[in-house]
């Protein structure tokens, strides 16, 4: 019934409470912001995407992107005033940023021959992590060159840094099922199969040393991880 549930950390899987109201509409890529007062998340109404942010006290929504396109995949900036997306307005995914506070609109930030997909914002606030529709994963630097460093070829999907920024866990099929991994970054010289029977959309505790990630039938895995 569409209900976004709160679950405790203490390793028991226990919902600690619903958060606003049940909603039918369609919904993708829930974000807690790094204070957690809001969720951002993309929601459908009338067959139209757009980003929302739910304040966790109240569970009250919020529309905050207006265009006609498809507005998805919301990623919160480190010190939560930003949020990093992808918008349909140029005819494919590009990558945007916006503030969560008086913009009309997004900012362009990206824009390439193919559409993208936005996963993670790095703590420091210098890289942006993310994949292209030919498979690609990829994190851009928000200074310098800001050239994109790729990180793999065949087949990124969703992805994560680590809590120090020296790893990325990852989203890949190219064992021939879909398995998550753990990659060093910037330099992509060691690479960590974490699942085993299939695994998807991994996320990282925040003291690094804990792997969250969903199986094939939806089951919240964590894993502990050992990292030197």
């Amino acid at each position: 019934h569409g209900e976004l549930q709160m679950p405790q950390d203490d390793g028991a899987g226990k919902p600690l409470g619903t958060l606003g109201e049940p909603d039918r509409g369609e919904k993708d890529t829930p974000r807690l912001s790094p204070d957690g007062q809001y969720v951002a998340i993309g929601r459908s109404v009338d067959g139209n995407a757009d980003l929302w942010l739910i304040e966790t006290a109240r569970g009250v929504p919020r529309r905050i992107t207006f265009d006609t396109v498809p507005e998805a995949r919301p990623v919160w900036s480190p010190d939560g005033t930003q949020l990093l997306f992808s918008s349909y307005l140029r005819g494919k995914n590009d990558l945007y940023v916006m503030s969560i506070v008086g913009a009309a609109t997004g900012t362009l930030l990206l824009d390439t021959a193919t559409g993208k997909a936005p996963y993670d914002w790095s703590v420091d606030g210098r890289l942006i992590l993310y994949d292209e529709s030919d498979g690609g994963l990829s994190a851009l630097p928000l200074r310098g060159d800001k050239k994109p460093l790729a990180l793999s070829t065949r087949g990124g999907g969703p992805a994560r840094f680590s809590p120090d920024g020296r790893w990325v866990a990852y989203t890949s099929a190219e064992a021939g099922t879909s398995e998550v991994y753990v990659q060093s970054f910037p330099r992509p010289g060691t690479k960590t199969r974490i699942s085993t029977t299939g695994g998807r959309w991994p996320e990282w505790g925040r003291d690094g040393h804990e792997l969250f990630y969903l199986t094939p039938d939806d089951q919240l895995m964590a894993v502990s991880l050992t990292v030197s």
